[in-house]
């Protein structure tokens, strides 16, 4: 596998990790920042909402948002699955990453997006399943994409990296 590549993985990985830890981490604060100042304040709501700007780096992270984020390219089939419990974006000038965790997922959610991801001309870099849930690596230039699915907690986890190379 290719340096580029790797990369890819491991960065949409990592988003995949913040998008889940931020739910938990963040659901009672409401953090807002700009490249000037950073206020914190307490949401009373299951809410929460994050934006950081690190300079050639965004994070936005969105907890209780339910809906598919619209800054998604159309390429990417939306999942519509179960519920949208929160979705992470971190943009550079080497790549767009999104992340969506949803909740509530039906049974055959995991086989239903891997056909929808087929249908739209993605190919399968790898699956994985254990009796822990499934792991399913797809691609299309220039996107590559990371869906978990926890069948024990009704979770699913979509990372989508789109290069801008």
């Amino acid at each position: 596998m290719d340096k580029s590549k790797t990369t890819i993985i491991l960065i949409a990985v990592g988003i995949i990790i913040l998008g889940g830890a931020g739910y938990f981490l963040l659901k009672d604060t409401f953090v807002k920042s700009d490249s000037s100042k950073q206020e914190e304040e307490t949401s009373d709501s299951e809410d929460a909402s994050l934006k950081y700007d690190l300079g050639d780096t965004t994070v936005e992270v969105e907890s209780g948002d339910e809906e598919w984020p619209n800054d998604i390219p159309s390429t990417i089939p939306e999942f519509k699955y179960g519920d949208i419990d929160s979705t992470a974006k971190v943009t550079n000038d080497y790549a767009n990453s999104w992340t969506v965790i949803c909740n509530n997922i039906s049974e055959d959610a995991f086989e239903d997006y891997k056909t929808d991801l087929e249908d739209a001309g993605f190919s399968n870099i790898s699956t994985l399943e254990t009796s822990e849930g499934s792991m399913l690596t797809v691609s299309k230039e220039p996107f590559t994409m990371i869906v978990t699915y926890n069948p024990n907690e009704d979770t699913l986890g979509l990372s989508i990296t789109q290069s801008l190379e």
